[in-house]
């Protein structure tokens, strides 16, 4: 039988139970493997999770390291231990699955790619075709790998799944983690008289990740016209921004994912029309209209805060372009922070239940113990006890003793003296009186026998 783990391997006792920790290294030690008890460059770390200080320990050494859960799937599916060349493996949750990222920031891309592969996956950092997963970012449903993952029907998610199935070492399913088809964007709205249309198509992009504003600015990213005409229309397109039908609102939201614009673009217009309901920028203080007067210079200072407006404008434009960018890097740090909130709390609650095991076994010893100490005590009461009717039954043994000596000595004449003596001890002693060889009595006094 070929052996599945030809390897020598050390198993941290962190986070195990005594009957996890005799269980693995009995499964090791039947495939093959040979079991290190001190560390050394030769053998390899086997570790229950992939956090922690032990982990943290373990991977400054450079050493693999292989999840618990890996040698039980290998084990089960009857495949060796696999190839990494000196990487590291938790498990085989991603075992066939590829996966590129778009619209994150280089440390996230990275966090991502380690735990993919940790989990048997591959990572690709270009986007090739061959992915089975796009991750997306807060800007990712902006980027050419969103176009062309949505093209091909690939499964769009956000990096909580790569989290939550490296967390739970099982594979979600992608249908609580895809990505709204509208994060990132902001939408404005031009030609639609309907109140009650204008307010659903709001709701729906707002409900899937966009932002809508009534008044087009620089920083929108689509205008939802059906008509080629008014002052947005002409701003969209002075400015370049996509100018869709509404259409492409309602059949991204249909597919889930957001679709290429291209066959929702609405062609230019013959002219510009009056829109009555917003202007082409964001509002401002309306100035009540007065006579013009001349005045000298008038249209050179007027030249000059037009300059300055468009000057400030700019800026305005460059500031809002900043704070966007800030939220997405505050969003990513929020969930990086709740991400790691999750797993210091698995780690508190590994040791929240060792430390009520241990308190529940001082528990039973606390109360083992006092039930020693009350069989003792009764203990110590029942030997007083026998110690007192042991003194009870030595003075009856006395009493028998001399009664029974008593019984003996009647025979004797010495004896029925002492017995006499005793009954007399109250009255004046008596002589007894015999006879002579001349007939005369003789008095003669009573010895005690002994």
């Amino acid at each position: 039988m070929t052996a599945l783990f030809p390897v020598k391997a050390l198993v941290s006792n962190a986070n195990f139970t005594p009957d996890e920790l005799k269980n693995l290294r009995l499964l090791l030690q039947q495939h093959g493997a040979t079991l290190c008890e001190i560390e050394s460059p030769e053998c390899v770390f086997v570790v229950k999770s992939f956090f922690g200080d032990e982990f943290a320990r373990l991977k400054i050494k450079g050493q693999p390291i292989y999840g618990a859960s890996l040698f039980y799937d290998l084990v089960r599916l009857k495949e060796p231990l696999p190839a990494t060349a000196g990487s590291s493996l938790f498990n085989r949750v991603f075992k066939g699955i590829v996966v590129c990222c778009s619209g994150m920031l280089s440390s996230e891309k990275e966090v991502i790619h380690q735990k993919v592969c940790w989990m048997s996956g591959s990572f690709n950092k270009d986007f090739l075709g061959r992915e089975t997963h796009l991750v997306v970012g807060p800007a990712g449903t902006t980027t050419d790998k969103y176009k062309a993952a949505a093209g091909r029907g690939m499964k769009i998610v956000t990096a909580a799944w790569v989290h939550d199935c490296f967390r739970d070492q099982i594979l979600h399913p992608v249908e609580g983690y895809r990505v709204p088809p509208f994060e990132g964007l902001w939408f404005s709205i031009s030609n639609i008289q309907s109140a009650e249309l204008r307010d659903k198509i709001d709701q729906t992009a707002v409900a899937n990740g966009a932002r809508f504003t009534d008044y087009l600015h620089r920083d929108c990213t689509h205008l939802l016209c059906d008509v080629p005409s008014g002052k947005k229309f002409a701003g969209a397109r002075e400015w370049s921004i996509p100018v869709v039908r509404v259409q492409w609102l309602h059949d991204c939201v249909v597919r889930g994912m957001r679709l290429d614009e291209t066959p929702y673009l609405l062609p230019d217009a013959a002219g510009d029309l009056p829109d009555a309901a917003v202007t082409a920028t964001p509002p401002k203080t309306k100035k009540r209209k007065t006579k013009s007067v001349p005045t000298p210079g008038l249209e050179d200072k007027l030249a000059a805060l037009e300059a300055q407006l468009a000057e400030q404008q700019a800026v305005l434009a460059s500031r809002n372009a900043e704070l966007a960018e800030a939220q997405s890097v505050i969003a990513q740090l929020k969930r990086a922070a709740a991400h790691h909130h999750r797993e210091t709390s698995a780690t508190i609650k590994i040791k929240l239940e060792h430390a009520q095991q241990q308190t529940h076994r001082f528990e039973d010893l606390r109360a083992e113990h006092a039930e020693v100490s009350a069989t003792l005590k009764a203990c110590e009461e029942e030997l007083s006890a026998l110690k007192l009717r042991r003194d009870e039954l030595s003075a009856k043994l006395e009493e028998i003793q001399d009664a029974s000596l008593c019984i003996i000595c009647l025979s004797c004449p010495r004896a029925i003296a002492v017995v006499r003596s005793a009954a007399s001890a109250a009255t004046p002693p008596t002589t007894k009186k015999r006879k002579t060889k001349s007939g005369e009595p003789e008095a003669e006094p009573i010895k005690s026998c002994g």
